[in-house]
């Protein structure tokens, strides 16, 4: 029984064993002594934003220990906000380079953290008390991995919430996983054995800095994880489910894949574009796992190119690009909360909150969205392929075609 648990838990063969080796760690290692790179985690970038943005909690449920975990930016009139849901090995915290970019330009985005709901009706019931909670009428969807295939569940059971999804390395069926419907033997593995699985992940030999980086930073927040998190993300990862699109066909979907090495194989990422043939698609050349930690600009500004077809409707995610008669309707000073230190006075405040009330001239309302054209046109120039290039990535590989690895 234990060694049919540490195969599960190891890289495919069942001989080996599962604790860190020095092979194993050499590449986070080597990456750490590096003078040339930055752990995400030192930077100050994050540092910064973690002291300024406060990581809060909150207890929706009858069971008072399943409590989210999240971080809020922007102004909160916007009453459709964009939402992150981090992957399985994920926290809150992961998406920090999104919600500083979009904050900052009026932007509202929540990123939230999901307790330890180990069936997916338990998670949809969750994530709709904790939309109501913040009072939204509707919001878009930014899943990553096991995040993107909770949105897509929670949107087919709640398709009148959301406005839209953003789909990053995602799937719509767990069967392509290796080990999918052995949550019975995941239950008994001990804590440290569920966070070695995760920890020891091999990073591709020819994967740069920022992708070495990124694989690193998501290491580290596997430590944070307690056993039952770890236990109810493997459990809902691992248990057979797919996705039905029928009733998703009609909302807005962007579905964004990297070229380079991922732990979804080819077939999956075909299998998810013939889900919503519809969808658009932001392709980018590389990006690891974790594309939003190696390359936030280009993950930035395709969230940008997604969200600005919602400009100056009602499901628009920016104060700049809200209807004026709402946005005056619905403002609440009170309820504004700014995470800059430059505003902390009360008379600042007011006249933020009254600049927002009136309506933008002309001349700011033609630069933002020349600001945006701009972006929208260097993310098109940085994420140009080839059309060789494009063609061998959706080449299904013989070697992987049929097995999807847990990131």
């Amino acid at each position: 029984m234990v060694d049919k648990i540490l195969s599960i838990f190891g890289s495919g063969n069942s001989s080996a064993t599962n604790y860190p080796s020095d092979d194993q760690q050499q590449p986070f290692d080597r990456l750490r002594r590096s003078p040339t790179v930055e752990l995400i985690e030192d930077s100050p970038k994050y540092r910064s934003f973690r002291g300024r943005v406060a990581l809060k909690r909150l207890s929706l449920d009858e069971d008072c220990t399943k409590a989210w975990s999240y971080h809020e930016c922007g102004p909160r009139e916007v009453r459709c906000p964009m939402v992150f849901l981090p992957p399985v090995t994920g926290t809150a915290d992961v998406f920090f380079q999104q919600v500083e970019y979009l904050a900052e330009r009026g932007y509202r985005v929540i990123s939230a953290e999901y307790p330890s709901y180990f069936t997916m009706e338990e998670f949809c019931e969750g994530l709709l008390r904790l939309l109501r909670y913040f009072k939204v009428k509707q919001v878009h969807l930014f899943g990553a991995s096991l995040g993107g295939f909770l949105a897509q569940k929670f949107a087919q059971y709640n398709p009148s919430v959301i406005a839209s999804l953003f789909l990053c390395n995602a799937f719509g069926d767990t069967s392509r996983f290796k080990f999918v419907n052995t949550v019975p033997l995941v239950w008994l593995a001990p804590a440290p054995l569920l966070r070695s699985y995760f920890i020891t992940k091999e990073v591709p030999e020819d994967a740069d800095e920022q992708i070495r980086a990124a694989a690193h930073f998501m290491s580290s927040k596997v430590a944070t994880l307690s056993q039952a998190d770890l236990l109810a993300r493997l459990t809902l990862n691992l248990t057979s489910d797919y996705v039905r699109p029928e009733r998703l066909q009609s909302l807005a979907i962007t579905v964004m894949d990297v070229f380079d090495h991922c732990a979804h194989s080819s077939s999956t990422r075909l299998e998810l574009y013939k889900l919503y043939p519809s969808a658009r698609r932001a392709h980018l050349k590389q990006g690891g796992n974790y594309p939003y930690l190696s390359r936030p600009e280009e993950v930035n500004m395709h969230l940008l190119v997604h969200l600005r077809q919602f400009n100056h409707t009602e499901r628009a995610a920016c104060v700049h690009f809200m209807d004026v008669k709402e946005g005056a309707a619905d403002l609440d000073t009170s309820s504004v909360e700014y995470h800059s230190n430059s505003l902390e006075s009360s008379v600042e405040v007011a006249r933020v909150a009254e600049e927002q009330i009136r309506p933008p001239p002309p001349t700011a309302k033609a630069i933002a969205e020349r600001i945006e054209e701009v972006a929208v046109e260097s993310a098109a120039a940085n994420s140009d392929m080839t059309p060789k290039l494009v063609k061998e990535a959706a080449v299904p590989s013989s070697a992987n075609a049929q097995v999807d690895h847990l990131v």
